[in-house]
């Protein structure tokens, strides 16, 4: 696992315990193999969580680390720590299930299912939840960045469990590709709001260079200041090689290249993205980027 259950889900499931397993069949996903260094770090910081060991989970997570918790609450690395080492806590050794591996070069995405047991102030509690974790190698260090966290019923309760739910159709693939669209088209016209109309307004997080960057309105005065004096400055962007894999109804991990061809300072790289459907439209929740100026080797490109 790659993140605490603690206190910050307790009032969700708290002294409950596991009935008969459900028949349902369990997602298997198409995943990347993990590179030895992110191997050893993942396992070490799973290992931190159960041993309540502070100096390993100071290394690991960032300081700027956001963890997002299922009711919605935002947390910060010294809230993670403090809840996973304070005293009375006790996590029982666990599997992860519906495992989710994705790697692009520095950054990667950790993610699967996992029931959580054990006793807080003598109480025991389980809780099973969704989790995606969001690591980047720094200074040739794998750290994480960003949790997000989805609750799950304890136990798959549906009526008819043992006839699995369908996946999500393309039709909510092909959604979220026309909402990447737009966005590349309303950029290459210079309607800068429009570009931003993709992203959750005003929650979504901008990760790049290493740190958190400017929310909403504070990204869309950049992109004015900073791209729109004219053409050239602006650019023509292009989004292409987009990957899309849905994690549940109403969220998607997109991993896609990005370009933009300008007569100086050109951007090619990468975008990682969580896209979650809100209020029945699906924006941006996380934009992760990484780029430079140096155009990728076609050879190397897959």
């Amino acid at each position: 696992m790659r993140f605490a259950a603690t206190r910050l889900f307790q009032t969700v499931f708290v002294a409950l315990t596991l009935s008969a397993v459900s028949a349902y069949a369990a997602p298997v996903f198409s995943n990347d193999p993990l590179p030895p260094d992110l191997q050893t770090a993942s396992q070490e910081f799973d290992k931190a969580q159960i041993t309540r060991d502070k100096a390993v989970l100071e290394r690991i997570l960032g300081d700027e680390l956001l963890l997002i918790a299922g009711s919605g609450k935002v947390e910060t690395k010294e809230d993670f720590i403090r809840d996973f080492t304070a005293p009375g806590f006790k996590l029982e050794p666990f599997t992860i299930l519906e495992v989710v591996h994705k790697v692009r070069g520095n950054v990667a995405i950790l993610g699967g299912v996992v029931i959580f047991k054990g006793t807080d102030d003598g109480k025991p509690f389980s809780q099973r939840i969704r989790f995606s974790d969001f690591w980047e190698k720094r200074n040739g260090k794998w750290q994480v960045v960003y949790i997000q966290v989805t609750r799950l019923p304890l136990t798959d309760t549906a009526p008819q469990a043992a006839i699995p739910e369908p996946p999500p159709s393309d039709s909510e693939a092909d959604a979220i590709k026309t909402v990447i669209a737009k966005m590349q088209d309303a950029w290459n016209r210079g309607d800068f709001r429009g570009y931003m109309q993709g992203f959750e307004n005003p929650d979504v997080i901008f990760v790049s260079g290493g740190k958190f960057q400017s929310g909403w309105q504070g990204t869309l005065d950049h992109y004015i200041r900073d791209y729109g004096a004219s053409p050239d400055k602006r650019g023509m962007l292009r989004f292409y090689d987009i990957r899309i894999e849905m994690l549940s109804a109403d969220a998607a991990q997109l991993i896609s290249r990005y370009q933009l061809v300008r007569p100086e300072h050109p951007q090619y790289g990468i975008n990682t993205r969580l896209m979650r459907k809100v209020n029945g439209r699906w924006v941006i929740a996380l934009n992760h980027v990484s780029s430079n100026e140096t155009p990728p080797d076609p050879a190397k490109s897959s």
